[in-house]
């Protein structure tokens, strides 16, 4: 009996853990329509969204339709200063844990971070995604400058792999 239930969470984990990323009907229903920044040819759909006034998600998503990056950070051109672009760290944080919540996560792997001045990065992998998060001190007035979130999937990975690939060939021409 013990077996058969180890078995049977097993297998609704490896089902429903690929399920946990976002879709774009997700995201439109969150946020409204995007801005597709993919390009018409491209196996690749990109698309940004805005979240109030000043803040844009950028997605990636896989050929099935499911989230494998995300970066969510201040909408460009808002600030004279691209540098002094900040999100408050609150909405940033309830922003990721909507995208990727704690629960979907899976165990914490590792976490690191790198101070470099008043900013720092830092980055935890879970066992189904990686989260590096970029802040300002609190000494300048705090804020998260980027969110990014990456979905341990492979087809994410054949993404990158293809992507990369095609690149170097054309830059070979």
């Amino acid at each position: 009996m013990k077996d058969r239930l180890l078995k049977a969470l097993l297998f609704m984990f490896l089902i429903v853990a690929p399920c946990l990323a976002q879709t774009p009907a997700d995201l439109r229903r969150k946020y409204g329509k995007p801005e597709t920044l993919s390009h018409k040819s491209s196996q690749v759909l990109v698309e940004r969204y805005k979240v109030g006034s000043n803040i844009t998600i950028t997605v990636k998503f896989t050929a099935q339709g499911r989230a494998c990056q995300l970066r969510i950070e201040p909408r460009p051109g808002q600030m004279d200063d691209p540098r002094d672009a900040v999100i408050p760290s609150a909405l940033a944080y309830k922003l990721t844990e909507d995208l990727a919540p704690t629960s979907a996560r899976g165990r914490l792997i590792k976490s690191s971070n790198v101070e470099l001045g008043c900013s720092t990065v830092a980055y935890n992998e879970y066992e189904q995604v990686m989260i590096a998060v970029a802040t300002r001190c609190t000494q300048k007035s705090g804020g998260t400058y980027s969110v990014n979130i990456r979905w341990k999937d492979t087809a994410c990975e054949q993404i990158d792999h293809v992507e990369s690939t095609s690149n170097a060939a054309g830059s070979l021409e």
